[in-house]
């Protein structure tokens, strides 16, 4: 069976979150993830086994190793990669509140 690879975006409470509900769940491994601080994702990493971490969310977007993109980030993070995601064509999970307002969640919709 092949693995899904994911990558987590975020390291705070939700992205925490994840990785519990992640724990029940077979056939995927997570095989990075970002924080806006280096050493937050660092820790992160650290704390659930995750072999890659970095502060650098376009060089992790860009890998073509990944297959899915779970946006742990705060809300106001949420519109800008989640649009950054779907201009790239790469499959995503975003955590609620999608969007903060209705606009933001069409511009989500549209563009995925």
């Amino acid at each position: 069976m092949q693995q899904i690879r994911i990558a987590m975006l975020g390291s705070g409470f939700v992205a925490g979150f994840y990785m519990q509900g992640l724990a029940n769940v077979n056939g995927h491994q997570v095989v990075a993830c970002y924080s806006r601080d280096a050493a937050r994702a660092a820790a992160f990493a650290a704390q659930w086994g995750i072999p890659r971490s970095t502060n650098d969310l376009d060089s992790l977007i860009a890998r073509d190793d990944i297959d899915l993109f779970l946006i742990a980030l705060p809300n106001e993070a949420h519109l800008p990669v989640s649009l950054q995601l779907s201009a790239l064509r790469r499959n995503q999970v975003c955590t609620k509140p999608l969007a903060r307002n209705r606009g933001e969640a069409r511009q989500i919709l549209d563009a995925a």
